[in-house]
């Protein structure tokens, strides 16, 4: 999830907290009459002329369908997505042309690399993005015989192999190692990051 996507979230619930809360306070008012003076009776009359006029059907729909499109692309927007397939390069693009590097291609570098100078099986690299960060991540299950301090050392020379391929500092690489839980013999789950 984006910055702005979760500022949104927060406003919008905001929003809709004060609404709630200010339609309750009117609620209670209304039962209790603490500050304002209410009717003891509703009367529905201007609700029943609008309801049978020509053109409230066709609000209606048209506000159902905007409702529903506004409510289809809020699903939308919080649903996860794949990464940049890209990035681009500025240190190594110039007026002559411009270098993309493919962020998924370069996270399977780093896992085969990772897997293969530890006891670490089973590792997967993705990219994706968090805020204005590339983040390339690699999760792979620990082996009963591997020592943490292989796993470190392996784990911080991706870090910065990823941090020396991408100088500009918005691309890191995190490590996320856990067991299998079929298998009794593995042993407990842990997590190393490395940025």
């Amino acid at each position: 999830m984006t910055r702005r996507l979760a500022a949104i979230d927060r406003i919008a619930s905001i929003v809709v907290g004060l609404g709630l809360v200010a339609a309750g306070a009117a609620l209670l008012d209304w039962r209790y009459r603490w500050v304002g003076t209410w009717d003891d009776t509703l009367t529905t009359v201007r609700l029943d002329d609008v309801e049978s006029s020509a053109w409230w059907p066709w609000a209606f729909a048209a506000a159902a369908i905007l409702l529903g499109a506004i409510g289809l692309l809020w699903i939308l927007s919080h649903a996860p997505r794949r990464g940049e397939r890209a990035v681009r390069q500025a240190a190594a693009s110039d007026r002559t042309g411009t270098v993309h590097v493919d962020l998924h291609d370069v996270a399977k570098a780093v896992a085969a690399d990772f897997e293969a100078r530890t006891a670490v099986t089973h590792v997967r690299g993705t990219a994706h993005r968090q805020g204005r960060t590339h983040v390339i991540e690699l999760r792979g299950q620990l082996d009963p015989h591997v020592t943490g301090g292989d796993i470190a050392s392996v784990a911080s020379r991706c870090a910065q192999d990823v941090s020396d391929a991408f100088p500009d500092g918005h691309t890191v690489c995190r490590v996320l190692l856990g067991h299998d839980r079929r298998r009794p013999g593995r042993i407990r789950a842990s997590a190393l990051r490395a940025r």
